[in-house]
């Protein structure tokens, strides 16, 4: 008899641990409960046990597929939160993608990347190179693989090293300038034209290094006024060359923003 209890027991036992067990495998996964293959509705496995979401085809080349039920922005094929409802990972179903609270739409990144989370490397040394658009305040705007276009004043702190030539573009000026703007060039050159010119700087820059080419028309006898405040060694201003066609090239090294703190010097007497 006690026997007979214990069996009775037993059975009792096993009876209540599978009833909990299957509870359990009931609430710990809503969706199909074959094994693969399986599944007809929202949620599919196939027999290679490729997972589909929203529809009943899973994707050969992929181990989970999901299919939105719309292309209207603002519904999403795929969202991940925190644990406070704050989204993590979202994919839109116009293709927008969501990091946090940056974007990725139409190849268009809209968010912020810090300074420390930037690999070294060259922008466009990809097969697909490409130009680059940066803020006005940084200096740079435009940037080409190969050659690079500066249209805003650029600060560069520390030592710089260029492999190949470093050089501004030549300007010319109109026959008979007056004003001399350095920020068209540190290499300009200008055709006198009248008896007397007298030239204005504009523009100079402390440590910058300029050379100005003073031309004589088909005419001579051009003469030339400086700047009162350049300085000149012996303070006397070089007597430039007045043969027709002839050009005298005078240089100026600048230590400070204002043109008295220019010096200049020259090499005369070149054929054109």
């Amino acid at each position: 008899m006690k026997q007979f209890i214990k069996f009775i027991s037993a059975v009792v036992t096993v009876a209540l641990l599978y009833s909990a067990l299957s509870f359990l495998r009931v609430i710990a996964f809503n969706g199909p409960t074959q094994s693969p293959p399986g599944g007809s509705g929202a949620v599919v496995v196939s027999t290679s046990s490729l997972l589909s979401v929203g529809t009943s085809t899973p994707a050969t080349d992929s181990e989970l597929l999901i299919v939105g039920s719309t292309t209207v922005a603002g519904s999403y094929g795929l969202k991940i939160l925190d644990a406070n409802g704050n989204p993590l990972f979202r994919v839109q179903n116009d293709g927008t993608i969501y990091l946090g609270t940056s974007t990725f739409s139409g190849g268009t990144y809209t968010g912020t990347i810090s300074a420390g989370n930037v690999s070294a490397g060259q922008f466009g040394s990809g097969a697909g190179g490409g130009n680059f658009s940066f803020p006005a305040n940084l200096g740079a705007v435009t940037l080409s693989v190969g050659t690079s276009s500066v249209t805003e004043s650029s600060t560069f702190n520390g030592n710089e090293i260029d492999n190949g030539q470093y050089y501004s573009n030549y300007y010319k000026n109109a026959n008979g300038t007056t004003a001399i703007n350095w920020n068209n060039g540190n290499v300009q050159s200008v055709v006198l034209t009248v008896a007397t010119t007298t030239f204005t700087f504009s523009n100079t820059k402390a440590g910058g290094r300029y050379i100005l080419a003073v031309i004589q028309d088909s005419t001579g006898n051009r003469n030339v006024v400086w700047p009162t405040a350049i300085q000149w060694p012996g303070s006397t201003a070089p007597t430039l060359s007045t043969t027709t066609n002839k050009m005298d090239l005078v240089t100026f090294v600048c230590m400070g923003i204002s043109s008295n703190d220019c010096y200049g010097g020259a090499n005369l007497n070149y054929a054109q």
